[in-house]
């Protein structure tokens, strides 16, 4: 299976997410979620998220094989260099354009995502392994990995 078909069966597969807060807010919170994600997505606040969301992606590099889409290319870069791969990251957090990083770990059959402005990333189809990795990653960042029903 190429990468652009494993890709496509990730987007159904189960899923968690790296996020800045450990829980879903609950309804009825008075509009305070709105305001806090409003004032964590304003620069620099943001860039350092996505600096976060980078170190995550790097260090799970250590221990996976990784290949990143390139979609100026419409290409898969396996395993990039560091530097490219936290400037594609890092780069998501500026406003104006359309940007995305998708990141499979082939060997696992698992894929990282990242939307441009969002304060989560998504983690699709982890072993049990990558998810436990994943986890202490984000913690050691402050962030936490939260289960699907715990999503916003």
């Amino acid at each position: 299976m190429n990468y652009d078909e494993l890709r496509e069966l990730l987007f159904d597969a189960s899923y968690c997410v790296i996020d800045f807060l450990p829980r879903q807010v609950p309804a009825g919170s008075g509009g305070k979620y709105f305001a806090v994600e409003k004032y964590f997505s304003e620069h620099p606040r943001i860039d350092a998220l996505y600096q976060s969301f980078a170190g995550i992606a790097l260090k799970l590099g250590c221990y996976y094989g990784l290949a990143l889409y390139d979609p100026a290319g419409d290409a898969w870069i396996d395993n990039p260099q560091p530097e490219l791969l936290a400037r594609r990251i890092e780069e998501c957090a500026f406003p104006g354009k359309e940007r995305y990083v998708q990141l499979l770990f082939p060997g696992e059959g698992a894929m990282l995502e990242l939307n441009g402005g969002d304060l989560y990333m998504t983690l699709y189809a982890p072993s049990e392994e990558l998810r436990e990795t994943a986890e202490k990653l984000a913690g050691a960042e402050g962030l936490f990995l939260r289960e699907p029903g715990d999503c916003i």
